[in-house]
């Protein structure tokens, strides 16, 4: 009985035993398929996965490498397993790399380490690797395990980045216009060398400061003020000045926001370019331009004024013959021919600053009419006033007028002395000879670069400002009160230099004088001679003239003026009557007085028919101003000779002797 409860007792327990070793072993199959299931999904992961995987074991030998290490080198897995792994890392890196992995092998940890590998065609692969170390049952390390990422696509990409920076710096320091960059507390983060050329400031010198202390400027300021929601748009092609250093530098600026992702301004960006020669060179093109209209439009007043003034001065004189002399009548006469004089006078200063009128010119050394003029002055001016003279005896000739010459002289002088004439001063007048550049010259482009005369007139006076001088050349412009002065001298001396060839320019400040610089062109004097002036007796005449003109008072007075001559007058008030009266008789006529503007053709174009019918006739163009014929012009075409309006009979007397007799 004992046996058999020993015998069951012993079953039971042999069951619970084989039933709980059999629970176990049921457990560890599922541990083993869980963590075989595991070991298979990590496998996936890893030998799909597109970097290198690797592990090592404690000599540096591989002991696993998933596929990618094929694709990434070539190398078959089975080829590497169980070799060094220094045997695919490039030469120079095989020492550093080593080292990386002792690291790991110590227990270290080695990140975003860069290094070569060698494909299996020789060709070097940049990769970037992690590595760690694995650690035995006792925690002691036992091997390392790695990533390492073909990063030849980055480096690429790092390149074409680098290149393309490289370039739009290239781009930004080389363009033509200065280029700043600001953030968004107004400091300067970016200055471009044309910046630096442009303002004289240097890259060091501005970046992080305030770009309102360094660019002086009130629309710079404005400018910097973007993020103050003053402005909330780009600006282009704003003007304005800056004043760095001194300097006043005129710019035209581009501006707009630099904005983050989300359109937020993060700073701001400005190109400019200086163009301040081009704005003086603009303001300079439209005073000539000015100046050039203010001659066509003088042209054409003298035209209709020299017309007037004619028949005034040719009925004077010819009334002062028939009154009795030291009358009355006499004598008021002789008043309207003196202001008639001053009006033919006036004209013609108007004609000289507009450069239409002819006065002869020839080689002349202007140093004695020079001193002559100051001997003059001298004796005129009061002893306040001192008067320093510096003239080369040495200086070349001219083509010049010494009338004019002797014009420009006396009125820069008198003006010198006008504005010295209460507190006294200095009158210093220099002429030295130049050589002018053709950088010298840009201003002026109708000159060439050359051998100039230079003559200077400053004075110590009160000076002018910025806006006088803008004017000073313009006719009827004047400073002085009424009664001093017409404002015809320097216009008609900028008439008188232009007419030369040459130029004049001015610089003055207030308080501090003037000083006027007038430059002629030099001429070789060798094998030129001067022309004397021959004088000739006046004449009375009885030839047979055909008088030319369309204005009923000019044949009036000219018919007149050549009966008392003692010429015989026919008239004609058409150009066309005149060519069919002279084509039917041309032996009639001794010679022809046309004037020059007429309708239906003009005095040239009837001189040419004339001359077709009779080659031989003295023809004489008299004329209140043309543009299109000159003494010069008229002597090419056969014309004897070219009398400007109003002519008094004396002159025009000559004339006909001269164009009769030669």
């Amino acid at each position: 009985m004992l046996l058999i409860y020993t015998l069951s007792g012993l079953a039971l327990f042999l069951g619970v035993t084989i039933f709980g070793l059999v629970s176990v072993l049921i457990r560890l199959n599922q541990a083993r398929d869980t963590l075989r299931a595991s070991e298979e999904k990590y496998r996936t992961l890893v030998e799909t996965i597109t970097d290198i995987v690797f592990t090592i074991d404690q000599n540096g030998r591989f002991t696993y490498l998933n596929p990618e290490i094929e694709r990434i080198t070539g190398h078959p897995v089975q080829d590497l397993i169980g070799h060094h792994f220094t045997e695919i890392l490039a030469p120079e890196h095989i020492k550093s790399t080593a080292d990386r992995f002792r690291q790991g092998l110590s227990g270290g940890k080695t990140s975003n380490y860069e290094f070569d590998l060698i494909h299996k065609d020789g060709k070097k692969v940049p990769v970037e690797l992690n590595v760690t170390s694995l650690l035995d049952a006792d925690n002691k390390p036992a091997g390392s395990t790695g990533v390492a990422r073909n990063i030849t696509e980055r480096l690429l990409a790092e390149e074409a980045l680098r290149k393309s920076e490289a370039r739009s710096q290239l781009i930004l320091q080389t363009i033509p216009s200065g280029l700043f960059t600001v953030d968004i507390d107004r400091k300067i983060t970016y200055w471009n060398k044309e910046a630096e050329k442009i303002t004289g400031l240097k890259t060091k010198e501005v970046i992080g400061r305030d770009c309102i202390e360094i660019l002086d400027c009130d629309e710079c300021k404005k400018g910097c003020s973007l993020f103050d929601k003053e402005i909330d748009k780009p600006i282009y092609g704003k003007k304005c000045e800056m004043h760095i250093n001194g300097k006043d530098i005129i710019i035209s600026k581009n501006l707009d926001l630099l904005n983050d992702e989300n359109g937020q301004p993060i700073g701001g960006l400005e190109s400019f370019i200086d163009i301040t020669e081009s704005e003086h060179l603009e303001d300079q093109l439209l005073q000539a331009q000015k100046m050039e209209s203010i001659g066509t439009l003088a042209g054409g007043i003298a035209h209709d004024f020299n017309n007037i003034l004619f028949p005034i001065i040719g009925y004077t004189e010819m009334a002062m013959d028939e009154v009795p002399e030291n009358s009355t009548a006499e004598t008021d006469l002789k008043e309207v021919l003196k202001a008639s004089k001053r009006a033919k006078k006036l004209v013609q200063q108007i004609l000289t600053f507009s450069r239409h009128h002819d006065k002869e010119q020839k080689p002349l050394e202007i140093q004695s009419a020079i001193k002559e003029a100051l001997i003059f002055l001298r004796s005129s001016i009061p002893t306040t006033i001192e008067i320093s003279q510096n003239i080369d005896n040495e200086c070349g000739a001219v083509m010049g007028n010494p009338t004019q010459i002797h014009q420009i002289l006396i009125n820069l002088c008198t003006n010198a002395y006008h504005s010295m004439e209460d507190k006294g001063g200095t009158l210093s007048v220099s002429l030295v000879n130049v050589h002018l550049d053709a950088e010298s010259l840009i201003p002026y482009p109708d000159l060439k670069p050359g051998d100039y005369v230079k003559l200077t007139i400053s004075d110590t006076g009160h000076g002018m400002g910025k806006t006088v001088q803008e004017r000073i050349f313009e006719p009827f412009f004047t400073t002085k009160e009424v009664g001093k002065g017409t404002g015809m001298g320097l216009s008609m001396i900028h008439g008188i230099v232009a007419s030369h060839n040459g130029y004049i320019t001015v610089y003055s400040e207030l308080g501090k004088g003037s000083t006027f610089n007038i430059y002629l062109p030099l001429i070789e004097m060798h094998g030129m001679k001067t022309k004397a002036t021959p004088t000739e007796s006046i004449q009375m005449g009885d030839e047979h003239i055909l008088v030319v003109d369309d204005e009923e008072v000019n044949i009036s007075i000219l018919r007149k003026m050549l009966e008392k001559l003692g010429y015989q007058v026919t008239v004609r008030n058409s150009s066309l009557d005149a060519l069919k009266a002279f084509q039917s008789q041309p032996d009639k006529f001794d010679l022809v007085l046309t004037d020059m503007a007429m309708p239906n053709m003009s005095g040239d174009i009837l001189a040419k028919e004339l001359i077709k019918i009779k080659p031989d006739i003295p023809i004489i163009i008299l004329s209140g101003f043309s543009e299109t014929i000159s003494k010069e012009k008229a002597k090419s075409m056969g014309i004897r000779e070219y009398i400007m309006k109003p002519v008094i009979m004396k002159d025009l007397a000559d004339a006909l002797r001269k164009a009769l007799t030669n």
